[in-house]
């Protein structure tokens, strides 16, 4: 399953859910943004203070 179908899906359950479209427009431009920042990498590697934007050099 690619990205854009992934997004999709979650596109499709959050509206079944009656969310407003303002959070689904919302919700599914973070989904993007969080896709974009995880290409190619071991999602096991993103550490805690990565995904609060400080990043670090992770040992070898």
């Amino acid at each position: 399953m690619t990205d854009e179908e992934i997004i999709a899906k979650f596109h499709d359950d959050i509206r079944l859910r009656g969310l407003s479209p303002a959070t689904l427009k919302e919700y599914t431009n973070a989904s993007r943004v969080f896709f974009r920042f995880t290409v190619n990498k071991n999602l096991e590697d993103i550490t805690e203070k990565r995904r609060s934007g400080v990043y670090e050099i992770p040992p070898r």
